[in-house]
């Protein structure tokens, strides 16, 4: 897979694997495609830049997908659940003030087409996209600040973060519940409710131990 994505992605999938199981059917007369995938899950991914010899930035363990549904008559997607556990970030920000992490996003070449293309007209309803339950566990985030001597640094750990009933329907209102701990001391408790339109929160913030320097 990785081979193929060469040309086009500027970040390596430098290891994992991956197993699903489903179901799809297609008409033509009208068009229809319905993708049913009762389980997805993948394994010790990693991601690092293409053509860095250094250790992948992003090192995931588990991803587990259960019950997604795609239907292109409906133009809907929706996952039951989407669990992420173990996840490894590190970020880096360099002397010259550039992150590591953007550079697992910069635009490949053969991504850049010479003449700017045409958008595509589409008149149809648009596209919705939801998930029951996203959940991050036992995260972690390493961040380095090589801009300063000695470098600064912190550690975010563990991090978990469950979110209910997100959508990209206009007025949704999804649920989210976190707790982060701050280098093996403080903890940031972040609890409530998240509207998109119009803009709105009803969030609990509780930070505990968190030392403030003056």
């Amino acid at each position: 897979l990785d081979a193929y994505l060469e040309d086009n992605l500027p970040l390596k999938l430098a290891s994992g694997t991956a197993q699903l199981r489903g179901s799809y059917q297609f008409d033509l007369q009208p068009l229809s495609l319905e993708i049913a995938l009762p389980t997805v899950n993948v394994r010790e991914l990693s991601l690092a830049e293409r053509g860095a010899t250094s250790a992948a930035p992003v090192v995931i363990p588990e991803i587990d997908l259960d019950s997604l549904a795609f239907s292109l008559s409906r133009r809907d997607v929706g996952v039951k659940r989407l669990g992420v556990r173990g996840a490894h970030v590190d970020v880096v920000r360099e002397p010259d003030g550039s992150i590591n992490l953007a550079r697992l996003a910069k635009k490949s070449p053969a991504l850049s087409p010479e003449k700017p293309e045409k958008p595509a007209t589409d008149s149809g309803p648009p596209w919705t996209i939801h998930a029951d339950v996203l959940a991050l566990e036992e995260a972690t985030v390493a961040a380095e600040d090589r801009t300063t001597s000695p470098p600064a640094r912190l550690r975010l750990a563990p991090i978990a973060v469950t979110v209910n009933d997100w959508s990209t329907v206009s007025d949704a209102r999804l649920k989210l519940d976190a707790r982060i701990g701050i280098d093996g001391r403080g903890l940031l408790a972040v609890r409530g409710d998240v509207g998109q339109e119009p803009p709105s929160a009803n969030l609990a913030i509780d930070l505990k131990d968190f030392p403030l320097a003056v």
